[in-house]
């Protein structure tokens, strides 16, 4: 069984939402071409990690969510913190995508040290440069919707 994961932003417009759906989706229905035998899994937040996991679900895919234990960056008192949840993602999938936004708030730094404007600074980058480290097939996208 293939396991992709799809990250991405939280923070997101209506129209960026929508745009997400239709990613989504056709990330999903073009690894289907490939074979059926297909799990899509993400990390449970809002935003990207949701929509991804709800339109699997609606083409029939095999989900599995991976939920932090607290709602913290590091681990706290043994619980795993977002870090912990999205290196196992990584370790977890066989592919990864992600979905990030043009830059509005925060600009991406996670890119070698290399600064970038042309999209938002997410967890979920930070998780797809460990899988690029990992050797994992990685994937990104940027909603160009602004609005």
């Amino acid at each position: 069984m293939v396991k992709i994961a799809i990250v991405g932003a939280s923070d997101l417009t209506e129209s960026q939402e929508l745009s997400a759906i239709q990613i989504c989706a056709e990330i999903i229905q073009f690894q289907l071409y490939s074979s059926n035998q297909h799990c899509v899994i993400s990390g449970g937040a809002v935003g990207i990690d949701t929509i991804a996991i709800e339109v699997a679900k609606k083409l029939g895919l095999e989900t599995k969510i991976y939920f932090p234990e607290v709602n913290q960056w590091e681990d706290l008192n043994g619980q795993q913190g977002y870090k912990s949840r999205n290196l196992e993602i990584v370790e977890a999938c066989d592919k990864l995508y992600c979905i990030s936004v043009p830059f509005h708030n925060i600009e991406c730094y996670h890119h070698g040290g290399k600064k970038t404007i042309t999209h938002e600074k997410t967890a979920a980058c930070w998780t797809m440069q460990r899988a690029i480290d990992a050797g994992k097939e990685v994937k990104f996208f940027v909603i160009t919707d602004r609005s």
